[in-house]
């Protein structure tokens, strides 16, 4: 008995802790006429908006986003997207894949 609680809090215990892999962005307005906003998602949550980005103008994170993911996964495919709305062009996308794992630095670039 003694040894399932401890094998059950074990398990628990090692649900709770995750991985970590640090990513940073460069974002380019593809728009030629009217400033634009961006949103940024990893993995399917917004984690970052940036409002009037001017057209050919650019921007890029000032640190690494921590993204967290389950301990029993040694790496993970995830997407990094902007979505940009406004610039008379309507909304515009554009995502990279990219296999995180943990303790890894990546960078993505993307135009919207």
């Amino acid at each position: 008995m003694i040894a399932v609680a401890a094998a059950a809090g074990f398990g628990l215990h090692s649900m709770s802790k995750s991985n970590t892999a640090y990513i940073e962005w460069s974002i380019n307005s593809a728009h030629i006429l009217y400033d634009v906003d961006v949103v940024i998602y990893v993995d399917g949550v917004a984690v970052a908006t940036y409002s009037g980005l001017g057209p050919n103008d650019s921007f890029s994170s000032e640190k690494y986003y921590e993204y967290h993911f389950p301990s029993w996964n040694s790496s993970k495919l995830i997407d990094v997207k902007a979505i940009s709305s406004g610039g008379g062009l309507g909304a515009q996308t554009d995502y990279e894949h990219i296999m995180v794992s943990s303790g890894g630095k990546y960078s993505v670039s993307l135009s919207v």
